[in-house]
This record gives structure tokens, sequence and C-alpha cells, in this order.
């Protein structure tokens, strides 16, 4: 049956653009897909409620202006106030309209109270992008319990308890899109990243099962999608030397390609597309040739080797921030453009918005 599908000359053809769209050397074909391919700025997001964790810095900042421009209605965690003003004042400045929260991704029941907050203000969410991690870069033997524990939470529990809180509505609507930013990482062991490369293959797992599940159940309408992107660098850095033959990926083009992947409902993305012909040695090869190979692609992720313009692993403003530890009696503190959970008893005014100053440059994996 098989070898009489592919005599087939049109089936012929179709496999072959399937192999080269996979390597992104054409466009996906029309016939492979049930929407077209289009440029990311020229698809209309009207309709969506977006969330998108840790969205104050890094990719998680880019995927908020580019969707905010494109109409959705957008809706971005993040631990770091001033982060939080400084992309809303961008989102004005590009065309667009940011929520922003202030939420600990530690905390289970924070994450469930400002998910109740955010759906009352912008309505039934439609998309949820997980895409906060923060990364110890130490020595397995190195790494703090606590950090270790932290990195968990942010990285992997987070997703329960962010997908817990908006899957019911989706799966009544029988509308919605999980999106989950994993990482190369989740594919091959990277010294220094013990802890994280555990995080983004538990990611990887959690969104690939939860597909299986919402389809097994009749949720058709609710799709998910997996990004696994490599290094990546700010727009305004240069190459560091730590990575020896491939290239740090653009943020900016990351987030295109994202959300590429979402409107043509991927299951799962590479970044860039040949890695995952990259990594058949994996699975084909003796594992010193696979140490070999991650080796000859990254020299080190720890800061202490990454000059001041190379890409280094990603580091929420999480880690920079003092946790904000959960209560019952937690209030929110409203400014025209920014809603904040506080843990006090009354409100804390933040900073004026129009004297923040822009961010630096942050460097991401």
């Amino acid at each position: 049956m098989l070898f009489r599908l592919l005599r087939e000359r049109r089936n012929q053809r179709l496999l072959l653009e399937r192999f080269l769209y996979n390597v992104r050397w054409i466009p996906k074909s029309p016939n492979q897909q049930k929407i077209a391919v289009i440029d990311p700025n020229s698809k209309d997001f009207s309709g969506e409620n977006v969330v998108i964790t840790g969205g104050a810095t890094g990719l998680g900042r880019a995927l908020a202006l580019k969707l905010g421009r494109l109409n959705a209605n957008v809706a971005i965690w993040d631990t770091s106030k001033e982060a939080l003003i400084q992309t809303s004042n961008l989102a004005k400045v590009v065309g667009g309209r940011v929520h922003c929260y202030t939420c600990d991704l530690t905390n289970r029941e924070e994450i469930y109270r400002v998910a109740e907050k955010t759906k009352s203000d912008i309505g039934q969410v439609t998309m949820v992008i997980n895409n906060a991690d923060i990364a110890s870069e130490k020595l397995f033997l190195d790494t703090p319990d606590d950090l270790i524990e932290k990195t968990f939470y942010v990285n992997i529990l987070s997703h329960f308890w962010t997908t817990k809180a908006f899957l019911p509505n989706m799966i009544d609507a029988n509308r919605g899109h999980i999106v989950t930013i994993s990482s190369m990482a989740g594919h091959m062991g990277i010294h220094k990243l013990t802890d994280y490369c555990a995080t983004k293959a538990a990611a990887m797992g959690f969104i690939t099962a939860l597909r299986s599940e919402l389809e097994r159940e009749g949720s058709k309408g609710v799709k998910t999608t997996l990004v696994c992107p490599y290094f990546m660098k700010p727009a305004s850095t240069s190459q560091s030397a730590s990575l020896r033959i491939v290239p740090a990926l653009d943020t900016e083009k990351v987030a295109d390609r994202t959300i590429e992947a979402i409107k043509n409902q991927e299951c799962m993305v590479f970044m860039p597309g040949w890695f995952k012909f990259a990594l058949l040695p994996k699975w084909i090869t003796p594992s010193s040739i696979s140490s070999l190979l991650v080796r000859l692609l990254i020299k080190d992720p720890s800061p202490e080797v990454l000059d001041e313009t190379g890409p280094a692993i990603k580091m929420m403003e999480f880690m920079r921030s003092p946790k904000i530890v959960g209560a019952k009696n937690a209030t929110v503190s409203n400014t025209p453009e920014i809603k904040t959970v506080t843990q006090t008893s009354e409100p804390s005014p933040l900073p004026d918005i129009k004297k923040a100053e822009p961010e630096k440059a942050e460097k991401n994996l």
C-alpha cells in the first residue's frame, strides 16, 4: 500500500516539498496546510486574547510587540515592573497595547490569581505562550538545590498551572492555542545546563502528551505548538566566540518564525529548520560522537566565558528581582498602562511611565 502511494507522482512531489520545507529552502506548500503561509506581519490576530509569560524582555517582548501590532489583545506576565513599563511604552510606539501583570511563576496560587484577573480584564484567553525560563549556568554539583527547584518551577511546572488556568475555557469553545517555547537544549545535553536541559525536555514531553490527550478527547480545535530554537542573541549585539559553528539566532526572526508557526498550526518547529536533521547522529551514532558534535557547536554557555557583545543563556528579570511571596490578601494596583499584583494592603504606585529608561539589550538562549 505504501509503495503504491509513493509511486504516484503527486505524492512524490508533496514528499519532496515537505523535505525542502523542513530545511527552510522553500515555503510550505498550500497542499500541506490548512492555512496558507504568509508574511507574519500581514496576518490579523483580531479577536485573539494572548497571554505571554516572561513577556517583558527578550523573545517574550518581541512576541508581545509583534502580536499587538497585528491587533491581538496581549497580556504579558513578568516579575520586573520596570521591564513591564518599558514594554508598554514600546507597544505604544510601534502600535498596539499590552496589558501588564507582575506574577511570580514559582507560586502556583499567584498564577491562578493573576490568571483570573487577566480573564476579567481582557476576556477569555484564546492563546497561551509559555515563554518564561531561567538557567543556572553552573556545573551540576555547583548548582544550589534552591536554584534547581526554581528552574523547574519557572521552566516547566508553571506550564502546568498556566495551562490549567486557561485550557478549560478553550475546550468548552473548542478553540485555542497552547504554545511552548522550549529549546534545542531539550534535545541535547549541554554542560553547565543540566537543570535547564532537563526542564526543556520536560516541556517537550508535556506539550506533546497534551496534544495527544486533546485529540483523543475530541478537542481538536485546541492546537499546540512546540518551538525549539537554538541560541538567541539580542539584535543589537554581535556574535560571541562561545558558539563555534552555527551563529546565534536573531530574536526578532525567531519571533517572526514563531508567529508563522502559530498561524500554520505547526506541531513542532526547529530553528534553524535543518537542526532536526543534525539531531540524527544522536540516534544512529555512538554517544561519544554526539557529545563531540555538541562540543563543536557550543564552547561554553556560562556567563564568565562570554564577552559582553555575545549571546548568553536567557536569564529573565526574575533572577534579578526579589521573589514575590504569595498572600491571600493580594491587591491589584492600576495605572493607565499597567496592572500589577502586589502583596501589600495598599496599592503601591508604579514609576511614571514617561520617565522609564530604555531597557538594555538582554542576552538569550
